[in-house]
């Protein structure tokens, strides 16, 4: 299922015996794309403490929460990370040990020292919110939304809110079209012409995005398909 970042971002946590506080952010790779965490506000729980939850502990994304594998006395029981990034190797490298989650290669490397801001690809999607988006031959509005597969967790398309131009609408674009973000000037940038990007199908997020629909936004594009030969599970693709 395709879901919505900012719907995400205001569900209640469910841990298997209890509530344990609200979802406040995302961290994904900007590589990838890839959704590596979500940030909980304990609130009170465990004092004012903000916890990582991997994608894997996450059992569903309904109307009003987010339901994870874990136990409130695991929770608190996790190592003490800051959410503020970058995050160490050390820090990550414990919380994963403690979960019991995959240990990507780069932590097993035995120099777990602090990492800048420009070594890490881990981001905050609370950061790249309200970046402006940059197309071939000018901006055009900006980031709104991110929309992803909530089997794979991973960013299939940024929610463009082109506000600056009449009529505004919001429109998709498939993350595998961004070149890249300028995380200094605070601008994703697309291989697109600003024309193409506001004569786009509407996206409206009020409405499922099914396949009838990405089926147009991809011909409109004239974009292969990212689910051509690859085996659908679950009505998601890779």
């Amino acid at each position: 299922m395709l879901l919505s970042t900012n719907h995400i971002l205001s569900l209640l946590v469910n841990a298997k015996d209890g509530g344990i506080g609200r979802a406040i952010d995302c961290y994904f790779n900007d590589q990838t794309w890839k959704y590596d965490y979500l940030v909980v506000d304990t609130g009170t729980l465990i004092s004012g403490r903000k916890v990582l939850i991997a994608p894997q502990d996450i059992t569903g994304v309904e109307v009003i929460a987010v339901t994870v594998n874990l136990t409130k006395d695991k929770i608190k029981q996790s190592p003490d990370i800051s959410h503020a990034l970058p995050i160490s190797r050390q820090h990550e490298h414990d919380l994963r040990f403690y979960y019991g989650w995959p240990v990507e290669e780069n932590l097993e490397k035995k120099d777990k020292t602090e990492v800048s801001e420009e070594e890490s690809h881990l981001r905050s999607y609370n950061e790249l919110h309200g970046y402006h988006i940059q197309a071939e031959d000018g901006e055009i509005g900006h980031c709104d939304d991110c929309i992803v597969d909530d089997e794979l967790w991973r960013a299939r398309y940024v929610v463009v809110d082109t506000a600056n131009w009449r009529p505004a609408k919001k429109v998709l674009i498939s993350t595998e079209w961004i070149d890249n973000i300028d995380w200094k000037n605070k601008k994703i940038c697309i291989d697109l012409t600003r024309e193409q990007i506001k004569d786009s199908p509407e996206y409206k997020p009020d409405e499922p995005i099914n396949r009838v629909y990405e089926k147009r936004l991809y011909d409109y594009y004239g974009r292969p398909k990212y689910w051509e030969n690859v085996p659908e599970r679950h009505g998601v693709n890779e």
